[in-house]
């Protein structure tokens, strides 16, 4: 079931990609349903499926659809705080709610979230695009006086 679960979830992200929102959310409710019967962030067959995934793809697909609203909401449901998800997963989901909070104009948070990623995942942060895009972006805002936000600039080369 977790492995299907997963395989749903990628469809949801490619229809998300496509920008097809339909089909994007009904892979995403099927999905849901999977995981609601499934213990949350076991590994099996080197997928890890449960409800933080869901939560994670949920905020994911919604980013991809241009649904920040949805997707603040979607990535306020992640359960525990995403202990369940592996550290780059979770490196990954605080990126994606990094973009959510910058989109949604809490520039504040998205920094504190940038920061808290950076220092988690050094190498990993360092060389991600989305990163590099979010904190270019962050440097056009009130947040640009932030000297966490400058260290990371800094950290990043895109000052």
């Amino acid at each position: 079931m977790k492995v299907y679960g997963s395989l749903l979830l990628q469809a949801g992200n490619a229809h998300a990609r496509a920008g097809n929102a339909v089909a994007a959310k009904h892979f995403l409710g099927e999905a849901r349903q999977i995981a609601a019967k499934v213990p949350d962030g076991q590994c099996y067959h080197s997928s890890i499926f449960g409800p933080s995934s869901i939560a994670m793809q949920h905020t994911d697909i919604a980013i991809n659809l241009g649904e920040f609203g949805d997707a603040l909401a979607a990535s306020k449901t992640m359960p525990g705080g995403g202990s369940a998800l592996h550290l780059l997963g979770k490196c990954r989901h605080d990126t994606d709610r990094a973009l959510v909070h910058l989109k949604t104009g809490d520039t504040d948070k998205a920094v504190a979230l940038l920061s808290s990623t950076a220092s988690a995942a050094p190498f990993w942060f360092q060389n991600q695009r989305l990163s590099k895009s979010i904190v270019k972006d962050l440097l056009h805002t009130p947040a640009s006086k932030s000297p966490q936000l400058r260290g990371l600039a800094t950290k990043l080369g895109v000052c």
